[in-house]
């Protein structure tokens, strides 16, 4: 009886341990996963209804990182519970944590992408410690629809006084066209991390040193061009992106002991393999 106990428990804890590891951000996964980050004033909340994913505006009083803006609209808000977007009223300052994801700023992470204002000279501390500088190397793309692997190149630069280890690298991004699933990473065939191994491959890479990683993909056709014909050399734009998984500590000790970073986005194009040149 004892042990039916113990395991009835462990079967209804292990939904609130689950959420509590995808709500446990660290301050550099909040950072480097976003575009830009910025204190901002919220001017307007647009509500989600039947017609609208909904949307708020915010006046921008300071950048912490990324691109200088006045004003930002916080787009696809309709996964968000009402209970969350009450929290955003107008007036309010929020430290916003913000990614690009076709023409429009999302919160990558939901609610936990706004903190309080107190925070800012936390994350601002945070943000000019940050350990490491990652770029797609060029050219990046164009590519094409096949069943042959291609590699891209990351390029991955630790500015920090201490050896970091990447536990994970490989590929996201979306499509462009609005009649294309907004999704480009189920269309993408690439080795991925497993959070449940235990001793994954690790790069390290010392302080003030820098590595070139070569991320091996297959592009796959979107199943929404399962009537297109290659003959008909059509391309679409993406944005690709590379997210790694980052060990806190060297050695490795485990998921917890992680967090996650993404490049820059580039903007290249994807399509069937276009005719020989004459």
């Amino acid at each position: 009886m004892r042990y039916l106990l113990i395991i009835g428990l462990i079967m209804v804890l292990a939904p609130i341990v689950r959420a509590q590891i995808t709500l446990s951000l660290t301050p550099q996964t909040r950072i480097g996963t976003a575009d830009l980050i910025v204190l901002g004033t919220v001017k307007e909340v647009v509500y989600t209804t039947k017609e609208t994913q909904g949307s708020v505006i915010i006046q921008v009083n300071r950048t912490l990182k990324g691109p200088t803006r006045e004003r930002v609209t916080i787009s696809n808000l309709k996964w968000m519970s009402s209970d969350h977007l009450q929290r955003l009223q107008v007036g309010q300052q929020r430290l916003f944590f913000l990614q690009i994801v076709r023409n429009a700023y999302v919160l990558p992470n939901g609610p936990l992408s706004v903190m309080q204002i107190a925070d800012e000279r936390a994350i601002a501390n945070a943000i000019a410690a940050f350990p490491l500088e990652m770029s797609l190397a060029p050219p990046v793309g164009p590519f094409f629809f096949s069943e042959q692997e291609v590699t891209v190149q990351l390029k991955v630069k630790n500015v920090s006084q201490l050896p970091i280890g990447i536990v994970g690298a490989y590929l996201k991004g979306f499509y462009y066209a609005p009649s294309l699933p907004l999704n480009l990473d189920k269309d993408l065939l690439q080795p991925k991390f497993n959070p449940e191994d235990r001793h994954p491959k690790i790069t390290i890479i010392p302080a003030g040193e820098e590595v070139v990683l070569s991320l091996r993909v297959v592009f796959r056709k979107p199943t929404a061009w399962k009537n297109v014909q290659p003959g008909s050399y059509w391309q679409t734009a993406i944005g690709l992106r590379a997210e790694t998984v980052i060990s806190l500590e060297v050695p490795y000790q485990g998921i917890f002991k992680t967090y996650i970073a993404r490049t820059p986005l580039v903007v290249t194009t994807i399509g069937f393999q276009l005719p020989p040149q004459p």
